[in-house]
């Protein structure tokens, strides 16, 4: 396991420890995040503090499957208030966050937000294509491609 990965997460059952998975997903236990729908507080790796996040899926606590996926999203809310006082420097960063969490909400079935997510990207993306189109065009385009893939995905 590598070191730089692992992550404190404190839940309404309790304290422990979680496992970042992806840029914004942390694998933690059941019985410390509760069950899906349930506010988390999760200090990951390199973001210098805590971030909130919420459960996307829960197995049975103290069960065989006492594990739980916390999606943290905080980020795009920082980077979202940073990119309304100075949209040259931190738009990018947000339409960056926007794109990675739509991908991480797909992965746990939340096609919807993921969706809403890549689509809110795209939109900043291609004010930023525009301006400088060699610079922001393949992330334009790529968020394009998730929201075509996620669009073609059943509900």
């Amino acid at each position: 396991m590598e070191q730089l990965r692992v992550a404190a997460v404190t839940g309404p059952k309790g304290a422990g420890s979680g496992y970042a998975v992806g840029g914004r997903l942390v694998l933690t236990s059941a019985h410390v995040a509760g069950p899906t729908g349930t506010r988390v507080q999760a200090f990951p790796p390199g973001l210098g503090g805590s971030a909130g996040g919420t459960v996307v899926w829960a197995g049975t606590p103290g069960g065989r499957d006492d594990a739980a996926l916390a999606a943290v999203q905080e980020a795009v809310g920082h980077y979202r208030f940073l990119a309304e006082a100075n949209p040259d420097a931190y738009l990018p960063d947000l339409a960056g966050t926007l794109n990675n969490l739509s991908i991480d909400l797909s992965m746990v079935g939340r096609r919807e937000e993921g969706l809403a997510a890549v689509q809110d990207a795209v939109g900043h993306y291609s004010s930023l294509a525009e301006a400088n189109p060699d610079l922001f065009g393949p992330a334009l385009q790529q968020s394009l491609d998730m929201t075509a893939w996620l669009e073609g995905l059943k509900p």
